[in-house]
């Protein structure tokens, strides 16, 4: 197991009610195996974004919807727990059981304004062009070690659960939710490696 997704495993990675994965439990039982906490590095960019061609155009969620997507975080070689959170302004959210609820509370995030950068919001995610930092403030950046190779953050993206994959690798707040059963994981993974289905996808 590469050192990144071992900080994680050997911290269970237990999950905070106030802002997703309990990362003081990976940095002490980091400390304690003699393991490194991960820092950030430089990152890079690449080219896909919401203009592929492989895309449907898009109405997005109205109000009065009630949409289900599975979702799951993937670093390296292991999915971490479900990210939890009790913050829900906007009505896009998840609450540690694999799924973001889309069922938008007003205007302001229906259509092609409910993103997957609403979603983090409530999650306490914030993702930028060269890392993703978690609700205690840890971040990782493009550019550190995951299984011997740089890393990059990117979200893999199926329709439906027997659809073919598109992988978003730049601007993923602007990753639009486009229907009901959709799968998305969040990994972080050497550009080119295989990206999984969420493990609860159905």
């Amino acid at each position: 197991m590469p050192k990144l997704a071992a900080l994680f495993a050997i911290a269970l990675l237990a999950v905070s009610c106030s802002g997703g994965f309990d990362f003081e439990a990976v940095d002490e039982a980091a400390e304690a195996s003699g393991l490194d906490a991960p820092s950030p590095s430089a990152g890079s960019s690449s080219t896909a974004d919401q203009t592929n061609p492989e895309l449907e155009p898009v109405e997005g969620p109205k109000l009065g919807d009630h949409w289900h997507s599975a979702f799951a975080v993937y670093l390296c070689d292991v999915f971490l727990p479900p990210l939890d959170s009790q913050a829900d302004p906007d009505g896009i959210h998840s609450h540690a059981d694999g799924l973001i609820h889309i069922h938008p509370f007003t205007d302001e995030v229906t259509g092609r304004r409910a993103t997957m950068g609403v979603f983090f919001e409530a999650m306490y995610v914030t993702a930028e062009d060269d890392a993703v930092t978690f609700g205690n403030g840890t971040r990782i950046a493009n550019g550190e070690d995951c299984d011997g190779e740089p890393g990059q953050w990117q979200i893999g993206y199926w329709p439906d659960v027997e659809a073919g994959q598109i992988t978003f690798t730049r601007d993923l707040n602007d990753i639009l939710f486009r229907g009901n059963f959709e799968l998305f994981t969040l990994a972080f993974v050497p550009i080119g490696a295989d990206i999984p289905q969420p493990p609860n996808a159905e």
